[in-house]
């Protein structure tokens, strides 16, 4: 076996909103791929050997999982709470390929217009560069305590790089699904010193006693096209986070965040499996049925190459796949549909935007392979306000407070430009709900039409008198406006959408009386029931009262 090397390292972090931004840039971006010579798996293939895993890890005061659920009155302890989940963490032991992008560097291309190269062009983590080196990582976990109630659905996904938060979310919990995260980045780099932070870096930054023996191998930065070293920290220092399209420091920092996934892939499939076999390791008692997998934002991409090329070389030994359903959130489209799987696509206008600018061909849904798109109209990168006041949202849409980087943009919103405060967190676990009933009990899932393209628009985007964007998903917000909205609040706040409300006459004007306008609403949330678009018990989440 090659000799051992291990990535470890504590650095500064980039925030999770920077790093968001620049990968929003890259959503899309698939529109101008080059014919390159790709590099397919070696025969060898995935690891798909059985880790060894140990836990739950004793807890204690001071010594406790990082990114805790159950951190005192947040918003997930109140979930726990409510639905009598526990929290545990496990410890992964294995041999795990180390991949890198499938193209030789020979064979590297720029795409077509100002941008450097693509990164989808590079077929990222599609090829073996050392096979089946050691890593040691964790898996956090949260389930109902009493397995009765276990609805045998598990959601097991990686990590974010830059934000280890499990996707503790109302929509999932209240079905008794079990929800797990794994640590598959060693450590993503940035900063003028070029240093790992987030993934395994973070951990042993936070709590070195706990997480000393958790490592990835490392993944060489030579073995990307565009990180030699000091490009790295060139681009973070002239990253403009505002832009909406593809810009080359952005495809730098995204081949690295790629690059700190290296061995990402083979830990997920071989969770996958254990979960599948029922490993007597994790406490389900044989009653795991379906597996599903999830990401937004920068949380997206190692998803989307596991399912470009994971997925189908990932089955069990009877031909299951690694996952039954896949959720991609403002993300990154895969190229491929994966087999036997279900795949939903869910963008904001945003993403819509940038499509747009870089040509990005909008993708049909089809029933074999199963496939679903899906946008939302004037939404933001974050596609819904937060549930609650204390700025705490869902999983993939929370708003750190954390400021920008060097580099960052300045510019606050334009005059009477205020945060978007419209909830479509329904609409998310609508797109839950309506998978689980495609794969569980054969109905297809709804379809929509994508957001109305008008190429003589700046943006790409067609619009009604309001300055809202038409087609899409048909919110409320959208249908009975009281508000034009913009899809970037501002430069400085690029994630966020923003509202410019209609003042007090404009509203008489368009719906007589606040409780026409309410009643308006309300029925038209109603339909999105009949349509299958939420679930009744999530209606009063949206619902307005007069």
């Amino acid at each position: 076996m090659a000799k051992k090397r291990v990535e470890r390292g504590l650095g500064s972090q980039m925030s999770r909103r920077s790093f968001c931004a620049a990968t929003a840039g890259l959503v899309g971006a698939a529109s101008a791929r080059a014919a390159l010579g790709g590099i397919a798996l070696t025969p060898s293939g995935p690891v798909l050997d059985t880790p060894k895993i140990i836990g739950p890890i004793p807890t204690a005061e001071g010594n406790r999982p990082y990114a805790s659920t159950l951190q005192p009155g947040s918003y997930t302890a109140e979930l726990m709470h409510q639905f009598d989940y526990v929290e545990e963490e496990y410890f992964l032991s294995g041999h795990a390929n180390i991949y890198g992008p499938g193209i030789k560097l020979a064979t590297a291309v720029k795409a077509p217009g100002p941008n450097a190269l693509e990164v989808q062009n590079i077929k990222p983590l599609a090829s073996i560069f050392e096979p089946a080196m050691p890593y040691t990582t964790r898996l956090l976990m949260i389930r109902p305590r009493d397995n009765s109630r276990f609805s045998g659905r598990v959601h097991a996904y990686p990590f974010h790089n830059k934000a280890a938060k499990i996707s503790a979310e109302f929509g999932l919990m209240r079905n008794g699904d079990a929800i797990l995260s794994v640590e598959c980045c060693s450590g993503t780099r940035d900063g003028k010193m070029e240093e790992p932070s987030g993934g395994i870096a973070q951990l042993h930054m936070v709590n070195l006693s706990r997480y000393r023996d958790l490592y990835l191998s490392y993944a060489d930065p030579l073995a990307w096209p565009d990180l030699k070293p000091g490009a790295l920290a060139h681009a973070m220092a002239t990253m403009d986070y505002s832009r909406t399209d593809v810009s080359p420091e952005v495809v730098v920092y995204t081949q690295e965040a790629y690059r700190s996934y290296a061995q990402g892939p083979d830990i997920l499939t071989q969770v996958a499996h254990a979960l599948r076999s029922n490993n007597p390791s994790f406490p389900f008692e044989n009653r795991v049925k379906y597996l599903f997998s999830y990401g937004a934002s920068g949380g997206s991409t190692m998803l989307q190459a596991y399912i470009d090329y994971h997925h189908n070389v990932g089955m069990t030994s009877d031909g299951k796949p690694p996952f039954d359903g896949y959720l991609a959130l403002v993300a990154i489209l895969p190229e491929n549909r994966p087999n036997n799987a279900v795949l939903a696509m869910l963008e904001s206008e945003q993403e819509a935007k940038t499509g747009f600018i870089t040509h990005r061909v909008i993708p049909s849904d089809s029933d074999n392979p199963r496939f679903r798109f899906y946008e939302l109209p004037s939404t933001g990168h974050l596609v819904s306000a937060p549930i609650l006041p204390t700025g705490q949202g869902p999983a993939g849409t929370d708003m750190p407070s954390s400021a920008l980087g060097a580099g960052s943009p300045t510019g606050g919103p334009p005059p009477g430009v205020v945060p978007y405060d419209k909830i479509n967190m329904p609409l998310v676990w609508g797109v839950w709900e309506n998978m689980y009933d495609w794969i569980e009990k054969g109905i297809p899932m709804p379809h929509a039409k994508p957001i109305t393209i008008d190429p003589q628009q700046p943006d790409g985007i067609a619009r009604d008198q309001y300055g809202n964007a038409k087609g899409g998903i048909r919110t409320p917000w959208v249908e009975v406006p009281n508000a034009s909205y913009f899809s970037r609040l501002s430069r400085n706040d690029p994630l966020r959408a923003g509202m410019r409300p209609f003042d007090e006459a404009q509203m008489t004007k368009l719906y007589g009386s606040r409780k026409r306008y309410v009643q308006l609403v309300n029925q038209h949330i109603d339909q999105l029931i009949r349509d299958r678009w939420i679930r009744s018990e999530d209606a009063p989440l949206m619902r307005l009262k007069s």
